[in-house]
């Protein structure tokens, strides 16, 4: 499984740079990216090579599951990666890098040590960290958890990430939970300080009582100034508060809350 796994994760640089290649982008752009040069970058992820490689990867795959035979083995944690996709995923995969990034620098430990811990290739590691990638929740509970976090402050923040979101992703009370707790990332991953900004109070207060109402939900002006406060750009929140704030006004009509029933 862990030779799979590892050739999986060899394959999305080069399914990537022909996704990259498929939209137009020049190999130039895509050596500086991957901070090779540019003939390098050509003959690594050329198409007669990625799709040599793809193919023999899912030619494997094939193979090995006509050809498996059922073990008793000690249960494995979910091995799912998926790429966040659109604003929304996105942004959220950035809130979790941000987190994982405190983390290690708090308690620097290396991929290597990370991956033996968690029995994770460290190429597998290493894109979940950077965000590229989101891991499955088991998996992200192992990462965070090797690295001395709370992996229970991210549920929210994960289900965003890897479009595995709740079943009412437009119900006020459910986007309102959301940007709340990616708030409460950020703010961990600050170090917890105490902020005197304009407003801010108002959302430290949220947090500390665990209670985010209607009345506490920030405007975009003081959630700005807030994540602005923390040291973080404010860019990678907003696809969030937009969320919450489309999913209130929809929801004025129907009785607010009362609609998430």
């Amino acid at each position: 499984m862990a030779q799979l796994l590892d050739r999986a994760i060899a394959c999305y640089p080069a399914a990537t740079v022909q996704d990259d290649r498929s939209a137009g982008t020049p190999w130039a752009t895509i050596a500086v990216a991957a901070e090779i040069s540019e003939a390098s970058a050509c003959a690594r992820w050329s198409e007669a090579r990625a799709a040599a490689l793809l193919t023999a990867h899912h030619s494997q795959l094939h193979y090995r599951r006509r050809t498996s035979i059922p073990m008793k083995t000690e249960p494995r944690p979910d091995w799912v990666f998926t790429r966040p996709v659109g604003t929304l995923q996105q942004s959220a995969a950035s809130v979790l890098k941000t987190y994982m990034t405190a983390l290690r620098e708090a308690a620097p430990v290396t991929i290597v040590s990370i991956a033996g811990q968690t029995d994770l290739p460290g190429e597998a590691v290493r894109l979940s960290l950077d965000g590229e990638l989101i891991a499955s929740w088991p998996v992200t509970q192992m990462l965070v958890t090797s690295l001395g976090g709370q992996p229970q402050v991210l549920r929210s923040t994960w289900q965003l990430a890897s479009g595995d979101g709740p079943e009412n992703p437009h119900c006020e009370q459910v986007a309102r939970q959301c940007l709340h707790e990616v708030l409460r990332v950020l703010h961990l991953s600050a170090g917890a300080p105490a902020i005197e900004a304009p407003g801010a109070r108002i959302l430290l207060d949220s947090f500390c009582l665990g209670a985010f109402t209607a009345a506490s939900a920030p405007g975009w002006d003081m959630t700005r100034r807030f994540v602005i406060a923390l040291g973080f750009d404010p860019v990678m929140v907003q696809p969030v508060w937009d969320a919450w704030d489309l999913a209130r006004r929809g929801g004025a009509g129907s009785g607010g809350d009362a609609a998430c029933s």
